[in-house]
């Protein structure tokens, strides 16, 4: 066992430290984390566009029922409302902030770091649960502030993603106890954003398959009660049953129906070659999970990662050390088992992404790549261990990673305090607007948000609707935003002040067109029409023409505002 040789081979003076060494190690891993989180608290947070949704979208879970997922620009739902109803409770403690959901995601990650060191810790023993924490603290850099309290649905599941892994390891060992749990996290990850469901397949499928193997064997024998199975069906059952409700209520039309309808769908995919590149991207020197955000197409924003092949120079080292740990160190094969088979189903699901390949539809490739690298760093410490290394080689083996921990750490959580959380003009945009509602409007007054896809301004408007909303007043949206914000959200009523961006809808009310200055010829001809449109209406209520809000700062990003205050 590795317990036994890690006691044969622990200096000493390191014994009555021991206890104390990793949750503190823990405890610094997750910094960057708990300083995201505090500037974001403190930067006066407000959601815009998808966080924006989502919010609109937890306020219903109490009172309205929730059954579905984020809305997808596809026409469908993701699976699950296991996001929303993960954001109620700390929502609905402080009275509705919208801090509260970067808060959320913030304890969801401390927890999975926590989760994880706990896993290889029990499995494998304190050494390489201190030397795990050192590609963890490289993944947390390399996904950054941004990522680490994002409540958007493709962030929320990345570091989930990594303690599904090791709890895979676990059921894959025959430890079936850990099933309610397995089911539980893969619940949350495809709940959230369906494009981890192919490799959260395969890695199942591994794990299932090897449990099911040992318990043939006899290699690790552990009798599945009837408590254990009740208990897995029930959590299958909570997080499943509102989606199978409004499937069987809808029929064909039913969200679970769309996605299958889609999924097969002959579309326009991303194809197994370009998802090969950014399989092979994911181990070379510029890897996004440690190095940082990727390059991308400035015309398509797509990642430049799938266009080309880069020498996946962290593939070539571990492989070597795979085949070294399967043959020296049988307990580790279940995790090498793993490890391959989240490694074969990420092409194949990166393969099946419809359109273009941004690098957000594939987030949990990241975890994916760290996880081999912290497979491959236990192996090597189970190697070391059996081969009785010297103390002094051991105690400097363990600065050295102490060191890396601690230099990774500090990079991080420096760069988390010089981050700023704030979609500068977005948050202006509504503050000025929710200002000039109240001025000329009263609480219970029907306003309707229209949203305008050609202006691109559909992350203003969200939180426009939301900040209305938590004002007081009857915030509304045009039946074509239903399934973004809501059925009970969509109004018909033509006495409803307006509070719209589209050419096609200027009218006496309070109207609002807001774009930014660096934009294609085509919007600039529509902001154009709607100017001429609008010049009558200003001219005849003696209105200044154009109200200008600086621009945000660090972009280049400029917003024009026609306020109408028409209303009456």
């Amino acid at each position: 066992m590795l317990q036994r040789y890690r006691r044969d081979t622990t200096p000493s003076v390191l014994l009555g430290l021991q206890r104390l060494a990793l949750p503190v190690a823990t405890l610094a891993c997750t910094s960057p984390i708990i300083v995201a989180t505090l500037r974001t608290i403190n930067s006066g947070y407000v959601a815009t566009g998808d966080i924006a949704a989502t919010e609109l979208r937890v306020r219903d879970v109490a009172s309205f029922g929730v059954t579905l997922g984020p809305y997808s620009r596809f026409g469908w739902h993701h699976p699950g409302p296991l996001l929303f109803w993960i954001f109620t409770p700390l929502y609905t403690l402080t009275r509705s902030s919208s801090w509260s959901l970067p808060a959320t995601v913030a304890i969801i990650n401390v927890a999975c770091v926590i989760a994880i060191v706990q896993l290889i810790r029990r499995r494998f023993g304190d050494s390489s649960a201190f030397a795990s924490l050192v590609p963890i603290a490289l993944l947390l850099h390399g996904l950054g502030p941004s990522i680490l309290t994002s409540p958007w649905n493709p962030d929320v599941p990345v570091l989930p993603f990594l303690v599904l892994m090791f709890i895979a390891i676990e059921i894959a060992d025959g430890r079936w106890s850990a099933l309610p749990w397995y089911v539980l996290m893969t619940s949350f990850i495809v709940q959230s954003h369906i494009g981890a469901a192919l490799p959260v397949a395969f890695v199942s499928a591994a794990a299932i398959a090897s449990g099911l193997r040992a318990a043939h064997r006899g290699l690790r024998p552990q009798r599945v009660g009837r408590g254990l199975v009740i208990v897995t069906c029930a959590v299958t059952l909570w997080a499943w049953l509102g989606p199978i409700i409004e499937q069987l209520r809808h029929g064909s039309r039913g969200n679970l129906a769309l996605l299958w309808q889609y999924s097969i769908a002959n579309h326009s995919k991303v194809g197994a070659n370009r998802a090969l590149h950014a399989v092979t991207a994911a181990f070379a020197t510029t890897a996004t999970w440690w190095h940082g955000p990727p390059s991308v197409n400035p015309f398509s924003n797509e990642d430049l990662s799938l266009t080309h092949w880069r020498l996946p120079i962290g593939l070539i080292l571990i492989a070597p050390v795979f085949v070294v740990v399967w043959r020296r160190h049988r307990e580790m094969r279940t995790a090498i088992v793993v490890s391959i088979a989240a490694l074969v189903g990420a092409p194949i699901g990166i393969s099946q992404i419809s359109g273009l390949g941004y690098g957000y539809l594939y987030r949990w490739l990241d975890p994916i790549a760290a996880a081999s690298f912290i497979v491959a760093l236990i192996g090597s410490v189970a190697i070391a261990a059996r081969t009785q290394m010297p103390n002094n080689a051991i105690t400097v083996t363990r600065a050295v990673t102490l060191l890396l921990l601690l230099t990774t750490t500090a990079a991080s959580a420096h760069g988390a305090v010089a981050w700023d959380a704030r979609d500068h003009a977005p948050m202006a945009i509504a503050d000025h607007l929710s200002s000039d509602v109240e001025h000329h409007l009263h609480a219970g007054q029907r306003i309707e948000v229209g949203n305008a896809g050609g202006l691109k301004i559909s992350v203003v408007t969200t939180a426009i609707l939301l900040r209305l909303e938590k004002d007081g007043f009857d915030a509304t949206a045009p039946p074509r935003d239903e399934l973004v914000v809501g059925p009970h959200r969509i109004t018909h009523d033509s006495r409803a002040s307006l509070l719209v961006s589209d050419t096609k809808l200027v009218t006496t009310g309070l109207v609002l067109v807001a774009i930014a200055d660096e934009i294609t010829p085509r919007q600039r001809r529509d902001y154009e029409t709607f100017a001429q449109r609008a010049a009558p209406l200003v001219a005849a209520h003696d209105i200044p023409g154009i109200l200008r809000l600086g621009a945000p700062p660090k972009s280049g990003d400029q917003y024009f505002v026609y306020l109408l205050n028409t209303v009456g």
